[in-house]
């Protein structure tokens, strides 16, 4: 059995943006990834700076391909409210989903 993966993603955002980038995100790009094979769960941190987004996939396969078609699309669905430089990393996850350590 693989261990899921988890990518974050940071980026900063325009100034002023934060509320159009929520809007396209929970609109047109969180439906792209639940329509991913592999994907399991986003996390979604937004200040008036910076996002930081964390999904969590099956493993490394369904990211990889998700990584390579899809993600240049979701990128480029969101460029007009990014500035600087886009951040991706990728882990092993350190825990099983929905499990939180007593």
């Amino acid at each position: 059995m693989q261990n899921h993966i988890a990518r974050s993603v940071r980026f900063p955002i325009i100034a002023g943006k934060k509320a159009e980038f929520t809007k396209l995100f929970n609109s047109e790009v969180l439906p792209m990834l639940k329509a991913q094979d592999g994907f399991k769960n986003e996390i979604m941190l937004v200040n008036d700076d910076h996002v930081l987004g964390i999904s969590v996939w099956s493993g490394p396969d369904k990211l990889n391909e998700y990584a390579t078609t899809i993600y240049p699309k979701i990128e480029q669905k969101l460029s007009s409210l990014m500035k600087g430089k886009v951040e991706v990393e990728t882990f092993e996850m350190g825990l099983p989903l929905n499990v939180v350590p007593a």
